[in-house]
């Protein structure tokens, strides 16, 4: 069956479990979250829409994702998680060419449900940043809540320098030692603690912009009690 208006596809996807995008083929699998049934299979064929694909993509990436990382029985295919459990299975090849905008939706969405967790966090998070992996773990269920392994795609130096544009007070943000060398570093933000630890490639650009950071709060908060001393000496 093929499938050409959008609007009956999001219809029909959005009672799938998973959708499934191949080069030459789109399939939904998971019928009202049963297990994946052979009966229960939408099969879209090849729409004469090249667009469609970044249509679906683009429609599923609405809600906030949890993880993103290759197939564990196919290294062709990526798999992205949604926090509602539907799933998107996507060949890589889809998503490896230059300035993809398929890729552009799903970076900017995994960014975005990154920056909602901690947010939303009110809580403890430890961001594990090693190799090419991030591990989001809530610290206080111990459970993970975000997991990848497209870390570069993600810039997360980026991500923090955004973050800390939140952070009002020198206070909250900490940088650990060990042996007098920088290891992690926290920062309080939207109620939520956040912990950044990992390997030192991936870790210490994170610390050189948390210590910046801390430094200029700092210069601006003494600031402030040196015209609030002025003030009340008039």
């Amino acid at each position: 069956m093929v499938v050409l208006d959008i609007e009956v596809l999001r219809a029909l996807v959005g009672d799938y479990k998973a959708v499934v995008i191949r080069k030459n083929s789109i399939k939904c699998y998971g019928f009202h979250d049963k297990v994946y049934d052979a009966k229960d299979i939408l099969d879209i064929g090849l729409p004469k829409r090249e667009d469609i694909k970044k249509d679906i993509v683009s429609d599923f990436l609405r809600s906030d994702i949890i993880a993103w990382q290759p197939h564990p029985n196919n290294s062709d295919v990526d798999i992205i998680i949604r926090n509602d459990g539907k799933v998107l299975e996507i060949e890589k090849t889809l998503l490896s060419s230059y300035n993809n905008e398929i890729k552009a939706y799903l970076v900017i969405a995994v960014k975005r449900s990154l920056f909602n967790l901690i947010k939303i966090g009110n809580g403890l998070l430890e961001i594990n940043l090693r190799k090419d992996k991030i591990i989001v773990t809530d610290k206080y269920t111990k459970k993970i809540v975000f997991e990848s392994n497209h870390l570069l795609d993600l810039e997360m130096p980026n991500l923090v320098s955004y973050l800390l544009e939140f952070v009002s007070k020198h206070n909250d943000i900490r940088i650990n030692y060990q042996f007098n060398k920088p290891v992690s570093t926290d920062i309080t933000v939207f109620n939520t603690h956040v912990s950044f630890t990992g390997d030192e490639k991936n870790v210490f650009p994170i610390i050189i912009s948390c210590a910046d950071c801390k430094e200029n709060l700092k210069n601006v908060n003494c600031h402030q009690l040196k015209l609030e001393d002025f003030k009340y000496e008039k």
